[in-house]
């Protein structure tokens, strides 16, 4: 197993070649780059703090959600 990371400085179109001359197929996964985490940090914490607020709408437009039930000794 082998890992290369390649990371380009310019932008562009780049062309890899791969070669299989093995019978078996071979998993290959390659990652391009820096994934620049550190600038996902803020909208992550708004998708938190989004999804947190609507489950606690729901949750307590569901707490006082009544159903009227006809009364059973109806003559």
């Amino acid at each position: 197993m082998a890992v290369g990371y390649f990371n380009f400085n310019e932008n562009g179109v780049y062309t890899v070649r791969i070669t299989n001359i093995s019978n078996n197929p071979v998993d290959l996964q390659i990652e391009f780059g820096n994934t620049n985490s550190q600038k996902m940090m803020t909208p992550g914490i708004i998708l938190l703090v989004g999804s947190l607020g609507i489950m606690m709408a729901s949750y307590l437009k569901i707490k006082n959600y009544n159903i009227e039930q006809p009364e059973e000794n109806i003559s």
